[in-house]
């Protein structure tokens, strides 16, 4: 690759960050916002595979992905302990893999390259995100990390932004439901019929 391919495929690199945060501000719904990053991920670093994986107990769960082998991952998780993007979940670093030749991260489960980049927000780690290389022999590098470090920084603020909305239409469905009730109260003239009429507000 020469000087101009490469600062075009910089230019374009930047771009793609610049119309995805611009997307991203957008989208107020969690799945949307997962799924475009991933695909930005995978573009981005030209990698087989990207994911997400979030936290719930002490496992991180894929909860969304882009690739050739995608149904394969439909049950991927790890522990938080003693692997590759729990270590990056916990210490808030990422890491890069792929020089010492394929990489074993999960039971028969090799890479010939890996990078985890943490998401945070508000200085706390709320999940990670990934690309892989498992066909390919690519390997990524610390442009590759720069890249994904940069997306992973919108994606936190994303994701925060459509859980306050999701609490924000949950939030209006309660006080719907408390006016509707209060309605109710005032209109009736039956505590039995007063008792039924909440009963269907409710459920």
């Amino acid at each position: 690759m020469d000087d101009r391919e490469i600062m075009a495929r910089s230019t374009n690199e930047i771009n793609t960050l610049f119309m995805l945060s611009k997307s991203l501000t957008e989208v107020l719904d969690t799945a949307e916002v997962l799924e475009r990053v991933v695909e930005s991920a995978q573009y981005l670093t030209n990698a087989d595979e990207g994911m997400i994986l979030l936290p719930e107990g002490d496992e991180l769960y894929l909860r969304a992905k882009v690739g050739p082998d995608i149904e394969q991952l439909s049950n991927f998780r790890v522990k938080t302990k003693d692997t590759l993007a729990g270590h990056v979940f916990q210490t808030g670093q990422p890491i890069l893999v792929g020089a010492s030749g394929p990489q074993k991260i999960k039971t028969e489960y090799l890479v010939n390259s890996l990078l985890y980049v943490p998401i945070i927000l508000k200085g706390e780690v709320i999940g990670v995100l990934g690309v892989n290389n498992r066909r390919k022999k690519d390997q990524f590098s610390n442009p590759h990390k720069q890249l994904l470090q940069n997306l992973a920084s919108f994606a936190a603020i994303a994701l925060e932004n459509a859980r306050i909305h999701q609490e924000s239409l949950e939030r209006s469905h309660d006080l719907e439901t408390l006016v509707n009730v209060g309605e109710v109260l005032n209109d009736s003239l039956s505590l039995s019929d007063t008792l039924l009429r909440i009963c269907k507000q409710l459920f």
